[in-house]
């Protein structure tokens, strides 16, 4: 935990995650070894993390009315949301579990800290974090409705240096 406390760079690479520290002379690897099959309409609606995981799935896979649909109430029309990832040709999603989930006003509410790596078109990385925010209406006894399931609620995304340490950013993601 130390040494994922202390890291300083990171590479990506297919389904590989290294993480550098001790001024690069050490390095953690994390390796994913699973394939999943892509989220279907409706799967993981019921979690919110399974939500944004699904939702990443869907623009990785150039799925953007599903990913579209995965919004509350989309930050933009669906010509600017599809254009904005026009130059994007993968991304890699890492999340913490959200520490609580808080219930309000008939909804239940949960802050995913979320940090995002980005490949583009010119195969450059860049890598982002933030706050994604989970909204499920609680108001319903059947949780069957269409409002019984997670939603993307609003998020707080922002580019970070590629320098930055992970677990700080994580830490941070949801308190901006």
């Amino acid at each position: 935990m130390a040494a994922l406390g202390s890291a300083k760079t990171f590479e990506v690479s297919d389904n590989r995650l290294r993480m550098f520290y001790e001024d690069g002379r050490s390095v953690l690897n994390f390796l994913n070894n699973s394939s999943p099959a892509p989220a279907e309409q409706g799967e993981g609606l019921m979690n919110p993390v399974a939500l944004l995981t699904a939702y990443y799935e869907a623009v990785n896979g150039r799925d953007y009315e599903r990913a579209y649909g995965h919004w509350e109430t989309p930050p933009n029309n669906f010509r600017d949301f599809v254009r904005g990832y026009s130059d994007t040709l993968k991304v890699q999603v890492f999340v913490q579990q959200p520490d609580r989930i808080e219930g309000a006003a008939g909804s239940l509410y949960a802050e995913i800290p979320t940090i995002l790596i980005s490949r583009g078109r010119d195969n450059r990385e860049r890598l982002f974090a933030g706050c994604y925010v989970m909204r499920k209406s609680n108001l319903s006894q059947l949780g069957t409705s269409k409002e019984d399931v997670w939603r993307i609620y609003k998020a707080n995304i922002y580019p970070v240096s590629a320098n930055s340490r992970i677990p700080a950013l994580l830490a941070q993601a949801c308190r901006n």
